[in-house]
């Protein structure tokens, strides 16, 4: 199955703010660094197709935009914080793109930017619906 987009990166606005001296968050410098080995894993820089919504504030809802970009995804990277188990939009987009991870061949990576006890709350946040995809 194509995906019009083979990654989603789904992160809290908050977590992407640069910190002092810093040109860039850690979210964006992560996205960079995917960007760059996809790049060199596949040989071509427009061998994929990566989305990042650099624009919503973090209070903004999920557009019906955003929801077509998920839904014609393959991959949802999420950066996992207190920010995006505090996000009602992130958790939005989470359960979005879960809902077709069983039935659609999709992934689900998670990049975790804080203490372990994240994971509970992101079990809670995924609504015990772990599929076999997630890694």
């Amino acid at each position: 199955m194509g995906f019009d987009h083979d990654v989603f990166i789904s992160y809290a606005h908050v977590d992407d703010k640069p910190l002092p001296g810093a040109a860039k968050g850690w979210v964006s410098t992560f996205v960079v660094g995917i960007k760059n080995k996809l790049a060199q894993e596949l040989g071509r820089t427009d061998a994929y197709r990566l989305w990042m919504d650099y624009e919503l504030r973090g209070n903004d809802a999920i557009t019906p935009k955003i929801h077509e970009i998920l839904d014609g995804s393959g991959t949802l990277v999420l950066f996992l914080s207190k920010g995006y188990l505090a996000s009602a939009w992130c958790r939005e987009e989470l359960e979005s793109f879960s809902r077709r991870v069983v039935t659609n061949s999709r992934q689900v990576f998670a990049s975790q930017s804080a203490p372990e006890s994240l994971a509970a709350g992101f079990q809670a946040t995924a609504k015990r619906r772990k599929p076999a995809h997630w890694q």
